[in-house]
C-alpha cells in the first residue's frame, strides 16, 4: 500500500502566512553568480503593480524599477495528487 502524503500546510509555512516567523530567502547560487550576469536579485520585496507595457515594476514603498526580463519566483512548488483521470 502506498504512503499518501498530507496535504495540509507545513507549520513552518503557516508561521510565515501567520507573520511570527521569517522566509527562508537563501538564493539558489552564490551572490557573485547574480553579479557576473548582470542579475538584479530582488529578495522579499513587495510588488504593487508591474506595468508590462512600461517594462516597470512598481513596489509598495513607492520606489520603481526597470526591467529587460523578468522572473517572479515565487518559491511553490506543484503538488501532484496520486488521482486516477484522463491524462
Amino acid at each position: 500500500m502506498k504512503k499518501r502524503r498530507s496535504l495540509s500546510t507545513p507549520t513552518s509555512v503557516k508561521g510565515v502566512v501567520a507573520g511570527f516567523r521569517q522566509a527562508k530567502t537563501d538564493p539558489l547560487r552564490p551572490l557573485s553568480f547574480y553579479e557576473d550576469n548582470r542579475i538584479d536579485l530582488m529578495r522579499a520585496r513587495k510588488v504593487a503593480k508591474i506595468d508590462t507595457n512600461e517594462r516597470r515594476i512598481f513596489f509598495s514603498d513607492g520606489k520603481t524599477t526597470k526591467f529587460d526580463n523578468l522572473i517572479l519566483a515565487t518559491g511553490a512548488a506543484p503538488r501532484r495528487l496520486d488521482l486516477k483521470g484522463p491524462t
